[in-house]
């Protein structure tokens, strides 16, 4: 609302003038409206002041657009509430390039030359009836290799085993899990991949069971396919890389 405050001689100017009174704490402000602007406030002076209305009682989310700031916001699954997409109840979705780890980054490598930084990593996981899907795609990582991967319980960090040991549906009594019943394709995320000349590779597995909450948190890249004999089983070498889900 534009406010037009008294000046010498603007009356010989400004009419119809109305004279509209607001009550200020205890005072009365003047505003004037005229030159038919239709100003909102405009009215007689024995109008009553207008009731607030539930939108005056409650805070505004308005961002000037005449529509809600909140409305059609989406939380990205990178910032899902801890074991809630990763459950079935939601999916995650996680596009990120990789950098060496500092604060707040979310896809680390632990070897530049194998993934190197600025190379893109993206995870999905999908609901899939009492099951969960999972895809992984790298591009720009090292040509022509054959990597393993994994889904990992806990969040990457500063070093590779930050993220912890193999997320397993039916868990191992016995740590590190090398037994075969346990380390195998059915009870834990495997996603092994093989790049082509431009270093991008793409791996899914889909499972028959769900995430629990908080847990299943990261995904990490070894340097070599995983093994699946007794004694190595789910083992495939140093952790090249790492990146967090949520």
């Amino acid at each position: 609302m534009t406010v037009l405050q008294s000046r010498p001689r603007a009356s010989d100017r400004l009419q119809p003038r109305i004279d509209n009174r607001i009550r200020v704490g205890a005072g009365v402000v003047t505003l004037c409206c005229g030159l038919g602007l239709g100003l909102a406030g405009c009215g007689s002076e024995d109008a009553p002041p207008a009731a607030s209305s539930a939108a005056e009682s409650s805070p505004s989310t308005s961002d000037g657009s005449g529509t809600d700031s909140t409305a059609g916001t989406e939380s990205s699954g990178a910032e899902a509430t801890p074991g809630q997409s990763a459950t079935g109840t939601g999916r995650i979705d996680v596009e990120q390039r990789f950098a060496q780890w500092a604060d707040g980054v979310r896809a680390v490598t632990y070897d530049p030359q194998a993934i190197p930084v600025g190379s893109s990593v993206s995870v999905e996981i999908e609901p899939r009836g009492s099951g969960v899907k999972v895809e992984l795609d790298v591009d720009g990582v090292q040509a022509n290799r054959s990597f393993g991967a994994h889904v990992h319980e806990k969040a990457c960090g500063a070093s590779g085993d930050d993220a912890g040991p193999h997320y397993q549906d039916q868990k191992d009594p016995n740590t590190p899990s090398t037994d075969p019943a346990y380390a195998n394709d059915r009870n834990e995320v495997w996603l092994d991949f093989t790049t082509d000349a431009k270093g991008d590779g793409e791996a899914e597995s889909t499972q028959q069971w769900t995430f629990r909450p908080g847990e299943g948190r990261s995904v990490v890249i070894h340097e070599k396919p995983t093994a699946t004999h007794h004694g190595e089983a789910g083992t495939a070498g140093a952790r090249l890389a790492c990146v967090t889900l949520f």
